[in-house]
């Protein structure tokens, strides 16, 4: 899911890149360190993205999955509209935070299920009410009215 962010994010606007919320979001070896890359490629040359500059200037052990990245995750987005990249990078943002959220969830199960067997009460309703609050996040986050074109 992650790669496919990149993939669509270099192709409808790389600058989109540089905010702070892409890096909460990216934390798969790959997409780090393009996004690595990306940030100091960019910051050298100030002028235009070009996938080709960026792609020959890469470390070669990232040369080839950042090519399918780019190219073999967009197959069916070459006539999208800059609103249906958009939207599509909006959708995955998303999903990627539901599943940050479940895997946070699954973590707090496990710690709740072993406080409940070592009788820390102070240390469980702490763990109960994150639990409460991720739920919270993650009914939100599904309940929102996204439309996508995930293909």
């Amino acid at each position: 899911m992650e790669e496919r962010y990149l993939s669509v994010a270099f192709r409808r606007n790389p600058r989109i890149l540089l905010n702070k919320e892409t890096d909460k979001l990216i934390s798969s070896p790959l997409a780090l360190k393009v996004l690595k890359e990306f940030k100091s490629h960019i910051k050298i040359r100030k002028d235009l993205f070009d996938p080709s500059l960026f792609a020959a200037e890469l470390p070669s052990e990232l040369v080839d999955g950042f090519v399918d990245m780019v190219l073999k995750d967009l197959r069916g987005l070459e006539t999208e509209t800059p609103e249906r990249l958009e939207r599509e990078l909006e959708l995955i943002k998303r999903e990627i935070k539901v599943l940050d959220i479940k895997d946070k969830l699954e973590d707090t199960a496990k710690r709740i299920r072993e406080l409940e067997k070592s009788k820390g009460k102070r240390q469980l309703d702490s763990a109960q009410r994150e639990f409460g609050e991720l739920t919270k996040m993650l009914n939100e986050l599904e309940a929102g009215k996204f439309r996508g074109i995930i293909l």
